[in-house]
């Protein structure tokens, strides 16, 4: 979202009304961005944050849930 609202900022042709509207998409993208790189850098040197999880666990407990409803 942050890449293309800022191409469409730099378009010419764009009337404004609409570029008003670009810009706020573009400064909330750049918010977004900023907080998640903060959040990445909290995260202790070398843990990625994902972790190795066996498919059937997910299915088994999917499966739990939906016999539920």
């Amino acid at each position: 979202m942050l890449g293309f609202s800022q191409m469409l900022l730099e378009r010419e042709n764009v009337p404004a009304d609409i570029k008003e509207s670009v810009a706020m998409i573009a400064d909330g993208s750049q918010r977004v961005a900023d907080i998640v790189k903060k959040a990445a850098d909290l995260r202790p040197s070398g843990e990625t944050g994902q972790e190795l999880v066996e498919s059937d666990e997910i299915i088994e407990n999917t499966l739990e849930v939906k016999s539920m409803f």
